[in-house]
């Protein structure tokens, strides 16, 4: 459990130094696209929090369906670490 919450603290760590490095941004900066094709800081951040929610709700799926013998998904690991 020590190694979850380590990783919990890197997290809130990480999350916490981007939105500092956000505060002085004003609504302008924070929308300001160099050219249409580029995300502004603003797309950038609501993209990290739907992804980081999105992995949460995944990861929570995944451990419910080891604990109940219904994995979230089957055949052969893609990645291997």
């Amino acid at each position: 459990m020590e190694k979850l919450q380590q990783l919990f603290i890197s997290v809130e760590a990480a999350r916490n130094s981007l939105l500092d490095s956000c505060e002085a941004l004003n609504i302008s900066q924070a929308h300001f696209k160099s050219d249409p094709e580029t995300w502004s800081i603003a797309e950038i951040i609501e993209h990290l929090v739907w992804a980081e929610n999105g992995g949460i709700s995944g990861m929570w799926l995944a451990i419910e369906g080891l604990k109940t013998n219904q994995p979230a998904w089957t055949g052969a690991a893609i990645l291997r670490l």
